[in-house]
């Protein structure tokens, strides 16, 4: 097997298409933080540069597209079609993007929010949400849309649509983090710690006590959770659970389940948003 590269994936900064439902401006219009490295968005292997974004407003980011990927202090949450998420005002957050993926930020004034929005949650979209996103987005070009209103409806639906909370954190090491890159691109690889650790030049222990120690959780764990991340929006989109199981790296639904029980107390079929 060959070595891993020792510099990592090869990235290259690219801009964020970020376009607002309040408003669809240029990123300079974000206070930014424009000092850190880019970060590589494995599913097109095109890169946004990783600028911290700080607002004075709540903010519900939403892909109604193509999943991408938003870091909360070195977290990574997964938003697609089917699930948002809610990021309260003055929360530092970075988009990783490619520039063809499309993100809504959708911008809540600042006020008192229940408990279920004090912190950044992932958020189901069902249908209700759906659509009232959507008649947010067309306030700006059709009088028909009251802006406001619709924004008070969505307030009123997202505590009731907390989703399944699985959020990864990335390893700092260059050779573990090239390992977690690969692992969140291609869920399904079968390879083993052992692989993993000989492709990195480093034992399989020190490969183990490296996710262990940057990570919070075992390389184990860790894998399982991001096929999980990798799974939650397949499973809204209509695709068969043994297809699901599949393309995250499992031989049997019986496999996908175990996981999905081990890590969120439910089986991936419960987690179907409705």
């Amino acid at each position: 097997m060959p070595k891993l590269p020792q510099s990592g994936f090869n990235t290259t900064a690219r801009a964020v298409r970020h376009q607002s439902a309040d408003q669809i401006r240029h990123c300079k219009r974000h206070e930014c933080d424009t000092s850190c490295d880019a970060e590589c968005d494995n599913e097109s292997r095109r890169c946004s540069p990783l600028s911290r974004f700080i607002h004075t407003q709540h903010e519900l980011n939403w892909a109604p597209h193509d999943p991408l990927t938003l870091v909360i202090d070195a977290h990574r949450w997964r938003i697609s079609p089917t699930h948002a998420l809610w990021v309260p005002a003055g929360t530092p957050h970075r988009v990783v993007a490619a520039a063809s993926q499309v993100i809504f930020p959708i911008r809540f004034d600042p006020q008192p929010l229940p408990s279920e929005l004090r912190l950044p949650v992932l958020l189901r979209v069902n249908e209700a949400l759906r659509w009232t996103l959507m008649r947010i987005v067309q306030s700006h070009l059709s009088p028909r849309f009251d802006m406001a209103r619709e924004k008070e409806h969505a307030l009123r639906l997202m505590p009731a649509l907390t989703a399944p909370q699985v959020h990864l954190k990335l390893p700092q090491t260059v050779e573990l983090r090239t390992i977690a890159e690969r692992l969140l691109a291609h869920p399904s690889d079968p390879q083993t710690v052992d692989d993993w650790a000989a492709a990195a030049g480093m034992s399989t222990r020190s490969l183990q006590r490296g996710f262990t120690a940057e990570t919070g959780t075992s390389f184990s764990c860790w894998r399982t959770r991001a096929r999980i991340e990798h799974a939650l929006p397949l499973l809204g989109s209509g695709i068969e659970l043994q297809e699901v199981a599949r393309r995250v790296g499992y031989a049997s639904v019986n496999g996908l389940n175990t996981a999905f029980r081990r890590e969120l107390g439910r089986t991936a079929r419960e987690c179907i948003p409705a």
